[in-house]
Parts: C-alpha cells; structure tokens; sequence
C-alpha cells in the first residue's frame, strides 16, 4: 500500500476509532497517544491480532524450524533464501519461538518510529505469547531477546542493501520488570513499499501439528497475496528452511503442516504430488 494511501486510510480509521480502540492503542503505546502517520521511518500499523514479517526474511532460513538444543553459531554465513535476494546472517541461530518474540515486540512498536524507544513488560510478552510467567520463562524470553538484539543481518535485495541488528539495543528494568528497546532504523528498508505480509497470531497459536514448521510455512504464505494458487517444489521448501530431514520425510512433515494451516484458515485447496505443493491463502471474509 502507498504512503498516502495508508495515510488516507488512517485518518478514516483513526476517526471510527471506539473507546475500546482508543484504549488498546494506548494500553501499548502510552496514554495520550493516536496512531501517527505513516513515512518511510515509522513502523507499519497491524489489524487487531496481527503481526508483519517483512518477506525477505520469511522467505529465508533466518528463523529455522529446528530442533531444541540444536542451535550453531554463524559468522557472516549465507542463509538459504529466494534467488532476488542475498542475506548474510552473524550470530546463535534463530529459531521459530526467537521468530515468535520478534513479531510481538514488532506488534509493540507498530505505529513508532524505527529506532524509537518502546516500553514493554516482559509478564506482557509472555501472555501475549501464551506462555506461563515464572523465573524460568522471563529467562527464557531474556536470552531470546539476547539472540535478537546481537544477531547481525546482512541483506543485499534488487533495491537496498542494509546490514543491521534485529532488535538494536534494550534495558530491563529489573524492579518493574519492564523492557525498553529499540528496532534498528535499518529494518525501515524492509517494510519499504509494503514488502510485508502480516501474520495472524490467533491462527498461529492454534497450530498443534508439526508447529515450527507450520509457523515457518505461515510466515511464507503470508508473504504471497490471498486468493491466488501458489505452488511450490519440496526441494525449495526443504533448502529454504534450512532443513537437516531426508527429502523423502520433508515431503510428509510439508503436507502435514500445511493440512494443519488449512484445519486453521489460513490456506485452503491444498495439493500435493511427488516433487509439489499447492495451495491458495485464504480470503478473510
């Protein structure tokens, strides 16, 4: 979508606006505050429940839907991805829960300048995650925020190229609990000319089969437009994601997971022969 015509479209929005809206906007970004116009240097808004993931990087092997305990570490090591793009990755591998924080505090600090400060609390990331609040998970989502903040991309594309930290720097407040960070000014070329595609966190949270997987899978079709038949070769799939599995089993773990979208909404016609997979992303009635 263009600027002006998001600009056009928030300003009708920002007037429909209930009490309820109003309320959840500022229960994230502080009271006072209305949705800003958008530029180059602001984030996105989302819909009510909704993430973005910019489609480099759903398209790529950033987040892996690997194994637990089976992370390495990469120094300027090139991900698998599509052929439009090159991206060059420093760090502890990333993992689809790493992936599933990164979209909550991008759902923070939407409608904010890139680089701007956003408060969060970590009991509120947590439940927004679904996840139980303790020691143990605080310092779960500490170290996810770790792997974040020092993980290095960089990302050459037909149009830019850009190197940059996922998540540029962050504080806790250790008393209140409360984290303060900042999205690099960098990741602004990544939602340049609507190169996202969000991710509905309802639908993402009732995934209860073959789940990394299935979360990798929605971050792909969500970079796709709705409504159109999108088909795909295994072995695609299966370099894109960084896959370790035999094809053979990949094959099986792809159509399980993409049954399990469509038993959600979130595709529908799904095909599958020996070497492909088809399917269309749902139109949301």
């Amino acid at each position: 979508m263009a600027d002006d015509d998001f600009n056009e479209e928030l300003d009708r929005m920002t007037k429909k606006m209930t009490g309820k809206d109003l309320g959840e906007w500022e229960r994230i970004h502080g009271k006072g505050k209305r949705p800003k116009r958008r530029d180059e240097h602001t984030m996105p808004l989302f819909p009510e429940l909704e993430s973005a993931m910019p489609n480099h990087l759903a398209r790529s092997s950033l987040f892996a839907p690997i194994r637990r305990g089976r992370r390495g570490m990469f120094d300027k090591v090139k991900l698998s991805s599509r052929d439009d793009v090159s991206i060059y990755f420093s760090g502890k591998q990333l993992d689809m829960a790493d992936n599933d924080v990164y979209l909550e505090l991008l759902r923070q600090a939407q409608g904010r300048l890139f680089g701007e400060s956003v408060p969060v609390s970590r009991y509120a990331i947590l439940k927004e995650l679904g996840r139980p609040t303790g020691q143990a998970q605080y310092k779960w989502l500490h170290e996810s925020i770790r792997r974040l903040t020092f993980a290095m991309v960089d990302i050459e594309a037909t149009r830019y190229k850009a190197a940059f930290h996922l998540i540029d720097s962050f504080e806790l407040d250790k008393e209140t609990g409360e984290y303060v960070l900042r999205i690099h000014p960098e990741v602004r070329k990544l939602f340049a000319r609507g190169e996202y595609g969000f991710i509905n966190l309802e639908r993402r949270r009732e995934l209860s089969r073959r789940i990394d997987l299935a979360k990798w899978l929605q971050n792909y079709i969500c970079s796709h437009r709705r409504g159109d038949q999108q088909r795909v070769t295994f072995a695609k799939l299966h370099k894109w994601t960084g896959s370790s599995s035999h094809l053979r089993d990949f094959r099986r773990y792809v159509t399980e997971a993409m049954k399990e979208l469509e038993r959600v909404g979130e595709v529908e016609a799904v095909e599958a022969n020996d070497n492909t997979i088809a399917w269309c992303r749902s139109v949301d009635k």
